[in-house]
């Protein structure tokens, strides 16, 4: 073809290359890979972005679900600036952990249940009774077992 430039049995630079266009190639080794002008990074499906010297951080998408495994020694640890939010894909609220803060856990966008700085929080509709409408408290007895009384 026209215009292209083919590399058979690798390429190494000692300094700074420059691709302008595409590249395409099906390893990327080296202490960096620059990716400032990059647009974006595309992966086909069941292809991995492996992080680390023993490849134990995976991001891949297999056609119908996304990863994110670590294999290492230590726990995935994920962080946010201010917390961390989890969303579906129809853009509703499932979970949020707030930065030195509480839990908020969601079903179909409406806070079920949280933490706080006192204990716990708990939508009262959303605890099973023979009376759907019924609300009531938890509180727990002098003996530590918890109940729910008749709000």
């Amino acid at each position: 073809m026209a215009n292209e430039f083919v590399i058979k049995n690798g390429f190494h630079s000692r300094g700074n290359s420059q691709i302008t266009g595409s590249l395409s190639a099906t390893t990327f080794t080296g202490d960096a890979l620059n990716t400032s002008s990059f647009g974006a990074i595309q992966m086909d499906d069941n292809k991995a972005i492996y992080l680390g010297n023993a490849q134990d951080l995976r991001i891949y998408h297999d056609g119908a679900n996304s990863y994110i495994w670590d294999s290492g020694t230590g726990r995935l640890n994920i962080k946010g600036g201010a917390g961390v939010n989890i969303i579906s894909p129809a853009d509703e609220t499932m979970a949020t952990f707030e930065g030195n803060g509480g839990v908020e856990l969601y079903f179909n966008n409406n806070k079920k249940f949280e933490t706080t700085n006192t204990g716990i929080l708990i939508d009262y509709d959303s605890l099973p009774s023979s009376d759907p409408g019924t609300k009531g408290q938890l509180y727990r007895n002098g003996s530590n077992q918890l109940f729910i009384s008749p709000g």
